[in-house]
């Protein structure tokens, strides 16, 4: 395997790894992603998630130079987005006096309101 083969291979793990439940293994950029647009990333863990995902990416980006200066030319157009990408912002909490989501019987009622309404009011000869 030639070197650019290796680098883009390495290239290509910092981003797509996926570290399993309880695991020790390395988390890529696709997967600390994925978690900080959790609502649960909160605190000092989503601060050590920000500084892990920033740092992933600075290496990232070293060896996509590395990868450029062994001759394998631009790299693919996703590893750029990754390594450019922002972090993502904590989600928007729904505040608690935010008002409620009809049940089903409440749907179900102006469903069979509406229904009544247009039929009512419908001008269409039989």
């Amino acid at each position: 395997m030639r070197e650019t083969e290796k680098l883009l291979a390495d290239i290509l793990f910092r981003i797509d790894a996926v570290r399993g439940d309880r695991g020790s293994g390395y988390k890529g950029l696709a997967q600390r992603y994925h978690q900080l647009t959790k609502p649960f990333m909160t605190g000092r863990t989503r601060e050590v998630h920000e500084d892990e995902f920033v740092k992933n990416q600075k290496n990232l980006r070293k060896r996509i130079q590395d990868y450029i200066d062994e001759g394998g030319g631009d790299p693919p157009p996703r590893v750029l987005e990754w390594a450019n990408k922002e972090v993502p912002k904590l989600p928007v909490q729904v505040p608690d006096d935010s008002p409620e989501v009809p049940n089903d019987n409440q749907m179900v009622t102006g469903l069979e309101t509406l229904i009544l309404y247009m039929l009512q009011n419908l001008r269409v000869p039989l």
